[in-house]
């Protein structure tokens, strides 16, 4: 198998577009919005330059750096020296990218904490959340379009949504969730109860439709007969399209114009246990890991577009690139392989204990292991 990076020094990386949040030193800091990348592949003749175009990017720019990895055997991507944040006391079980690509969250499985990363200070966190008293993990984050809102979902305490930039808890949601997923264009998030006794989720069966702005539930969504393990919702979807999977061994979509009435589609899209689920950014395929080390790219029809394997190990998470032409595929032997949308493997990069969750940005691949290890890949496809 093809590997995507060989060691260089890790330079600093300025040149990153960033909010106005306040660093560990105290000060507030800004960076510069242009740049341009001109990379020499050393060992070949191949020069690769890159701009605002050609690079996936944080907002409409690219980081300024001083290096460029060497491009990988397979023409068109290119991956840098991993990046290891610094920090991180507990294992990475979910990972969300703020959608302006400028801050990472990593929710602690057992900690119970939340912590915001800017990759150009990979030293510490520059903010960090505790969960609520009785809160025992992180076991969801999803952020609102606008890059300003995340929504914590934990077990044993309410889930919550905290405004980053002001750095307080603006609302708590009714009741613990395992999944909370905010879509991508629109103030609703889907939430899957982690508490057995409330009956408005059937003790995590069903799906839970919460409006951010009025603070309510508009609407349940109940056919599995099993916990629900997996939501997430579309965003190249024209309507409102959502898929849950379960430990009944289903995948269902769900789907339809408004919001608070969404209907199950007839037939399942899968069926057979699965970890992971994430829809392509820019297309409505599927692509949904198991525990048997497969991944599978389905249309939201039920049309099987790839099955992607590479050994048995347990595929537990799975991230699209934004441009929805690479996937990634996190296993429980520390691999993360990347594939292109065709099912071609383009090769397999590597990382300390089982990959328990991916989050892919326009520059950048982050992934979280069980051994407290969060590593972050400058990537990109195309020139």
């Amino acid at each position: 198998e093809p590997m995507l990076y060989y060691p260089v020094p890790n330079y600093p990386m300025p040149g990153v577009d960033s909010v106005p949040v306040t660093s560990r030193r105290g000060a507030a800091r800004g960076v510069s919005r242009r740049a341009l990348v001109a990379g020499l592949v050393v060992g070949g003749a191949v020069l690769a330059v890159g701009s605002g175009a050609a690079w996936a990017t944080f907002t409409g720019k690219v980081p300024r750096w001083p290096w460029l990895a060497r491009a990988t055997p397979v023409p068109g991507v290119h991956v840098g020296t991993p990046i290891q944040l610094t920090g991180q006391a507990g294992a990475v079980g979910t990972l969300a990218w703020s959608p302006n690509g400028q801050l990472l969250a990593a929710g602690d499985g057992a900690e119970g904490v939340v912590r915001l990363w800017d990759v150009t200070l990979p030293n510490g966190p520059v903010a960090t959340l505790a969960a609520p008293t009785g809160a025992t993990g992180i076991t969801d984050l999803s952020w609102a379009r606008d890059s300003r809102y995340l929504l914590v979902s934990t077990t044993g305490a309410v889930a919550q949504i905290w405004n980053v930039v002001a750095n307080t808890i603006i609302q708590h949601l009714p009741f613990a969730t395992r999944r909370a997923v905010w879509h991508p264009r629109a103030d609703v998030a889907a939430l899957v109860a982690d508490n057995t006794a409330e009956p408005t989720a059937n003790g995590g069966n069903n799906v839970a439709l919460w409006d951010i702005a009025s603070g309510t539930i508009i609407g349940s969504l109940a056919r599995h007969s099993g916990r629900i393990v997996a939501a997430e919702w579309s965003g190249g979807a024209a309507d409102f399209l959502l898929a849950t999977a379960g430990l009944d061994s289903v995948v269902i979509a769900w789907q339809g114009a408004d919001v608070a009435h969404l209907a199950a589609v007839e037939q399942p899209l899968l069926q057979g246990a699965v970890n992971a689920l994430a829809w392509s950014p820019q297309k409505t395929q599927l692509a949904v890991g198991d525990g048997s080390g497969a991944t599978r790219v389905v249309e939201r029809g039920g049309a099987t577009v790839a099955t992607l394997r590479r050994d048995g190990a347990a595929i537990n998470a799975v991230a699209w690139s934004p441009d929805s032409a690479l996937l990634a595929t996190g296993a429980a032997d520390g691999s993360v392989a990347i594939w292109r949308a065709n099912g071609g493997l383009a090769g397999v990069l590597h990382t300390t204990g089982a990959v328990q969750s991916l989050a892919w940005t326009g520059g950048f691949l982050a992934a979280g292991t069980a051994e407290k290890v969060l590593s972050v890949w400058p990537i990109a496809s195309g020139s």
